[in-house]
C-alpha cells in the first residue's frame, strides 16, 4: 500500500480513497482492525472508506492476510 503511513487529526471524519489497478491476491481485501473495517476491493477501480478519528492512537490496516502493512496515526 502507498502511502504505508497516513498522519490524521483527532475528530476528523476520514475518508480513504483507495485506487486499485489490476489486484487479485489478498491485497483484494482492505482492513482497519480498530475500526472493524473490511472491505472487498475490485480488481480495478476506487472504493471510498469512511470513518470517524476520535482518539489519538496509532491504528494498523493491512490486506487479508496481515502480509501488507500500514498504519494510521491520529494526533491531536
Amino acid at each position: 500500500y502507498s502511502p504505508d503511513v497516513i498522519t490524521i487529526e483527532q475528530n476528523d471524519t476520514v475518508h480513504l480513497i483507495l485506487n486499485t489497478h489490476g489486484i487479485y491476491n489478498c491485497s483484494s481485501v482492505f482492513k482497519i482492525p480498530a475500526k472493524n473495517v473490511s472491505q472487498q476491493l475490485p480488481p480495478d477501480g476506487i472504493t471510498t472508506i469512511v470513518f470517524s478519528a476520535n482518539e489519538v492512537e496509532t491504528m494498523q490496516f493491512s490486506c487479508a492476510t496481515g502480509l501488507k502493512t500500514g498504519i494510521i496515526q491520529v494526533v491531536e
